[in-house]
C-alpha cells in the first residue's frame, strides 16, 4: 500500500509539471483562407503556424504529419481528419492543442498563432509588402512562393530584409526586381510590365498612296494598327510622281500615330532629304543647395538609457547613446527605444534656454506592435481618432496600459470599429473585415 502511495504522488506531481508547463503555450488568431492550387498537397491539409520563438516540435497521436519549416513558421501536412497537434518546446513546454474546426477541407489553408511567455524580448521580423497590377491575369514569384494577384490586389507578410519579385502578365515582358522590407511601413509595390512591342498608326490626305515601313510595302489596313518593336524606324511613302522619307523612333510599349501630307512631299527623282523627327527641348532645372543658418536656438544634449538605445526627436532617429545639437525654438517628443521596447514619451520646450539637457529613462515593455489586415487594401486606418496609415499596417509602440479603439474605412464599404487592448512586448495581429454597402 505505501508503494502504490508513492506511485500515485510521483505520477501526480509529474503530471502537475506537465500541466503547468502546458499553460505557458497557447494558439491564437486561428483562421482559414482560400488556398492556391500550387499550394495544395494530394489527401492532406495545410496549416501554417507562426511563432516567434525557435524549437517548437509537432506530432499528432498514430498519424503521419509532416513540418516544413519556413522563416518564422511551420507548415504542417497532415491527415484530413486530424483533431489533435502535440505542440512542444523545451523552455515552454507542450500543448495538446485541439483544431477548431470539425472538418478540414482541402480548398483551404489554415494558419493560427503560437503564443508562448512574454519574458523573452519580442522583436518584430515581419513587415507588410502590399502589391498591385494594372494588368489582368497577372501573377508574381516572391522568393519561391507563387502569387497571383487579384483586382485588389495582393498583401503579404514577409521576413524583414530584401526579396526576389518576378512579375509576369500575358502579352507582357517578365520582369525581376528586388526590394528591400524594412521596420519602418508597408512596402507598396507596383507591377509595371514592358509590352513585347510598340504600335504605329500612318493616314494620309490622298486618294492613294504607297507606303513602305522599313523597305516592306505596307497596306492601310496594316497601317491602321501596326505593330512594331521599338527603336528606330524609316518610312517612305509615293504619291504619283511626289515621294516623302522620314526616320522615326518607338518608345517600349508607344503608341505612335503620323498623319502624312502631300504638301510635304518632293518631286520624283529630286534628292530625298531625309527627316528625323526632332526631340523635344529638355529643360534642366539645377537644384541649388540652400544654407540654413540656426536662428533663435538651443544647444540640447540628450543621453539615451544606454549607448544600445536609440534617440528619437520627434519620431525620427538620430543617434544612439548620446545626440548634442541645436534645436530651434518650439516643441519637441523625445524618446529612446531598444530592439522593439520604447520608453515613454516626454514633451520638451525650448525656448529662453541658454542650454537644455535631457536624460531618458529605460525602455518599457508596456508597449508593442498591432498588426492591421483586411480584406481590403488601402483602407483608412484611424487609432484613437487619429489617421495612422492604409491596409495592411503595422502600428508600432501603442500603449498596452490603455484600451484603444480601430476604425477602418473605404469609399464603397461600410465603416468598421472595433476596441480592443494590444499585448506588450508583442505584436497583435487583428484582422478586420469590411462589406460593400
Amino acid at each position: 500500500m505505501g508503494i502504490r502511495l508513492q506511485l500515485l504522488v510521483i505520477l501526480l506531481v509529474v503530471l502537475g509539471g506537465f500541466f503547468c508547463q502546458a499553460q505557458q503555450i497557447s494558439v491564437d488568431n486561428f483562421k482559414a483562407v482560400p488556398i492556391d492550387r500550387a499550394e495544395r498537397v494530394k489527401d492532406k491539409r495545410v496549416i501554417d503556424l507562426y511563432m516567434k520563438d525557435e524549437g517548437y516540435s509537432f506530432s499528432t497521436q498514430a498519424q503521419d504529419i509532416e513540418v516544413r519549416n519556413g522563416d518564422g513558421f511551420a507548415r504542417l501536412i497532415v491527415n484530413r481528419d486530424v483533431k489533435f497537434i502535440k505542440i512542444s518546446h523545451p523552455q515552454f513546454g507542450t500543448l495538446n492543442w485541439r483544431i477548431p474546426v470539425s472538418k478540414l477541407k482541402s480548398r483551404k489553408l489554415y494558419s493560427a498563432e503560437i503564443v508562448s511567455p512574454i519574458s523573452l524580448e519580442y522583436k518584430r521580423q515581419h513587415q507588410w509588402l502590399s502589391i498591385t497590377s494594372p494588368y489582368k491575369n497577372a501573377i508574381v514569384i516572391i522568393d519561391s512562393l507563387y502569387k497571383r494577384i487579384n483586382r485588389d490586389g495582393l498583401q503579404l507578410l514577409l521576413p524583414i530584409g530584401k526579396h526576389t519579385i518576378k512579375g509576369m502578365a500575358p502579352f507582357f515582358k517578365d520582369r525581376v526586381d528586388t526590394i528591400e522590407l524594412k521596420l519602418e511601413g508597408t512596402y507598396e509595390y507596383r507591377l509595371s510590365l514592358e509590352p513585347y512591342y510598340s504600335y504605329l498608326r500612318v493616314s494620309h490626305n490622298a486618294d492613294s498612296m504607297n507606303i513602305r515601313i522599313d523597305n516592306k510595302e505596307e497596306s492601310m489596313k496594316s497601317l491602321a494598327r501596326m505593330r512594331l518593336a521599338a527603336g528606330k524606324h524609316h518610312l517612305y511613302a509615293k504619291h504619283k510622281d511626289m515621294e516623302y522619307s522620314v526616320e522615326f523612333e518607338l518608345r517600349p510599349s508607344e503608341f505612335k500615330e503620323i498623319t502624312l501630307d502631300t504638301g510635304d512631299f518632293r518631286k520624283k527623282g529630286a534628292k530625298v532629304k531625309r527627316e528625323t523627327e526632332k526631340s523635344p527641348e529638355v529643360t534642366t532645372i539645377q537644384e541649388t543647395e540652400a544654407s540654413y543658418a540656426i536662428v533663435d536656438s538651443v544647444q540640447v544634449t540628450i543621453k539615451a538609457f544606454d549607448e544600445h538605445c536609440g534617440i528619437y526627436i520627434n519620431n525620427e532617429y538620430v543617434k544612439d547613446g548620446v545626440w548634442s545639437g541645436y534645436l530651434s525654438n518650439g516643441d519637441y517628443l523625445v524618446y529612446n527605444k531598444r530592439d522593439g521596447l520604447s520608453s515613454k514619451p516626454i514633451f520638451v520646450h525650448v525656448g529662453e534656454q541658454d542650454r537644455l539637457d535631457i536624460s531618458l529613462n529605460s525602455p518599457a515593455s508596456n508597449y508593442g506592435d498591432l498588426n492591421i489586415e483586411s480584406n481590403v487594401m488601402n483602407a483608412d486606418i484611424y487609432m484613437d481618432g487619429w489617421l495612422v496609415g492604409r491596409t495592411p499596417f503595422i502600428i508600432k509602440d501603442v500603449d498596452a496600459s490603455i484600451e484603444h479603439s480601430i476604425v477602418i474605412r473605404k469609399d464603397g464599404y461600410k465603416l468598421v470599429e472595433r476596441r480592443f487592448r494590444i499585448t506588450p512586448n508583442d505584436e497583435t495581429r487583428i484582422l478586420l473585415t469590411l462589406q460593400k454597402k
